[in-house]
Order: C-alpha cells, then structure tokens, then sequence
C-alpha cells in the first residue's frame, strides 16, 4: 500500500465518519446512564405503575445500538468505513507517513503561533520523522482485546443467530466502557488525521432531561362547561 495525498485525503473522510457515527452513541450513551439513574431513583414508582417493560426495552435498545456501533468499528471488511481499518492502514504506512509528508498536508500558515503540526505528529512518532508503528499496532491490540467479548456478542446475536450462541455474560457498564474506548481512540487520532482536536463527551446542549419532570402523555384540556 502506498501512502499518497489521495490515500491521506481518504482517511480524512474515514475519520470524519468515525467521529460523527461515535458522537451520536456518545451523546445516546449520556442519555441512557441518565435514564438509568432516573430509573434507580423511582424504582417503586415504576414498578408501581408497570413501568418495568418499558424501561428494559430503552435499556436494551441502546445496548443494541452501542454493541453495534463498536461491532461496526472493528469490522475488517474491506468493504467497511472502520476505526480498526484506518489504524491498520496507518500502520502499513506508518514508514511512508514522514513528518515531511504530514506538513504537505498541513502546511505552516502565515502568522501561525507555535508548530502545533510538530507537537500533534510528535504524539504518535518516536523520533519526530516518522510515525511510530508500534504505537498504532499497540492500540489495535488494545481495542481488539478489550472489546473481543463485545464484538462476539454483537456478531454472535445481533448480526446473525450464531448456532453456538455467546455464553459470556455482558453488563451495560462494560458496554458503556467499549463505547468509551472507541471515543477516545478516535480522538487520539483525529488530530494526526483531520488536523484539529474536539471533545468526544456529550454535546446535547438543551435540557432533554425535562421530560422526566411531566407526564409522557399529554393531559388532556378539561371538556368545556355545558
């Protein structure tokens, strides 16, 4: 594999995808552990009003959506827009992807304070002119490792009826770790890539959590007097 602008400009749109498709389950993920508290502080309530099945249904279909999305980031298919993806492609050309290279790509702009190109690339290389391969093959190693019980899960039950099954038992917190992993892989790498940082934490900036405070169901207006 050859590293060129077109290939880097490639990865560019990758790591755009990436980071949009994370940003929504990140910002889905802080409305479930919210859901989550609401539902342990009213857990009589609930179940008072028969509100079990309906809460484990919102819970469930997150878990569904977020074990699908890390399945997604570790997909191999070649055919896939993936994070594992782009950091075994960076890992090939990890040689190829000089500091030279990188300011082609982000070339020193006039009145610029201070080499941020130097510092982000200095992140990911060793000796400043290269970037590090063992870096970006520790962090595939990593990901694939943490988030293998996931990925079978999601594979195994989600994405197909797998005739083994997957016997290994899965709790929403670690869901809730996979996503996060991923997040801030994706952060970590978005800089070398897209050539800026962003915050992967929750960006819902209206008070969502008002409906909590009200009945889901409209009250109806009282009838008019006769």
């Amino acid at each position: 594999m050859k590293l060129t602008n077109e290939e880097f400009a490639k990865w560019q749109t990758w790591i755009e995808r990436i980071k949009n498709d994370l940003v929504a389950i990140v910002d889905d993920q802080e409305v479930a552990v919210t859901f989550d508290e609401v539902i342990g502080e009213n857990a009589d309530w609930i179940k008072e009003n028969h509100g079990g099945y309906f809460c484990d249904f919102v819970r469930r279909s997150h878990a569904v959506a977020a074990l699908l999305a890390i399945r997604r980031h570790l997909d191999k298919d070649k055919e896939s827009v993936s994070m594992l993806r782009l950091l075994s492609q960076l890992s090939t050309c990890a040689e190829q992807f000089t500091f030279k290279f990188y300011m082609q790509q982000f070339p020193e702009e006039p009145g610029q304070q201070g080499p941020w190109q130097r510092l982000t690339y200095g992140m990911l290389s060793e000796n400043g002119e290269t970037l590090n391969k063992a870096v970006v093959d520790a962090d595939i190693a990593d990901v694939q490792t943490t988030t293998k019980h996931l990925t079978d899960l999601a594979t195994k039950t989600l994405a197909h009826l797998d005739h083994r099954g997957h016997n290994a038992t899965v709790t929403y917190k670690a869901v809730r770790d996979g996503v996060n992993h991923l997040a801030e892989l994706v952060n970590k790498y978005l800089g070398l890539i897209a050539g800026y940082s962003q915050s992967m934490k929750t960006s819902i900036l209206f008070p969502w959590q008002n409906i909590f405070t009200v009945p889901l169901v409209k009250p109806k207006a009282d009838a008019p007097n006769p």
